[in-house]
């Protein structure tokens, strides 16, 4: 009979990304978390007995490659890297077109995780970044607005949120950087990808850009170790 090369594209670790929400504590509430945790369990043991069946499994990053073949040796990883469409995330330039030097960006609808790392990234960060800092303004883009974020919340946290954008380039351009909340180590981030192609800073945490490996810090991109 014909035999066939067996190829499984998972882009990343699903039980590394369970891994890193536990290890930085993003997950609080002890219902979710042991819901989780028990999701995470079945995970560990789905990706480490199911993955090794295929002649390779292709991943985004390094990082992930590595965990998977710490689960099991068997697992014939193979790293391949991500980009955007440079036909749409390319930097626009138009004569009416200013850059605001006041304004940072977040691009993420605000539901499940990325809800959870904006929130955390607001009181950790922005909150106190602002006491100092009242005339900056951070703007998010999302078709959701989370329910318990009241007008007061906005308000406080000069925050913008834009729900209805037509050109995601252009609200790109307006910014003077990109932010990304995200805290983990975990595959190659689209929105990371998305700041850099639009010739934009983007600043993070040191895990989020270790699928980035041709970047460095302070060059690239600016990351800190946490939110501390």
């Amino acid at each position: 009979g014909s035999s066939y090369y067996r190829i499984l594209s998972v882009n990343d670790s699903l039980s590394l990304a369970y891994e890193e929400e536990f290890k930085y504590g993003i997950y609080q509430l002890g219902f979710k978390r042991f819901f989780r945790y028990l999701n995470y369990v079945r995970i560990v043991r789905f990706e480490s007995q199911n993955y090794s069946r295929f002649d390779e499994c292709q991943v985004v990053s390094s990082v992930d490659a590595f965990y998977l073949n710490s689960l099991n040796t068997q697992i014939n990883t193979s790293v391949h890297n991500i980009g955007v469409d440079h036909l749409f995330f390319r930097p626009v330039l138009k004569e009416n077109m200013t850059l605001d030097e006041d304004v940072l960006l977040i691009v993420g609808n605000l539901i499940g995780g990325n809800l959870q790392y904006t929130q955390n990234f607001i009181d950790s960060v922005w909150s106190r970044y602002i006491e100092k800092h009242r005339d900056h303004k951070l703007k998010i883009v999302s078709r959701t607005l989370p329910n318990h974020w009241s007008e007061e919340f906005v308000i406080d946290n000069n925050l913008e949120i834009l729900n209805d954008v037509e050109s995601l380039p252009e609200v790109y351009q307006t910014c003077s950087a990109v932010i990304s909340p995200v805290l983990k180590k975990c595959g190659m981030q689209n929105k990371i990808l998305e700041g850099m192609s639009m010739g934009k800073v983007v600043i993070g945490y040191e895990p989020s850009f270790l699928g980035i490996s041709y970047g460095n810090n302070g060059c690239e991109y600016l990351a800190a170790k946490n939110s501390g």
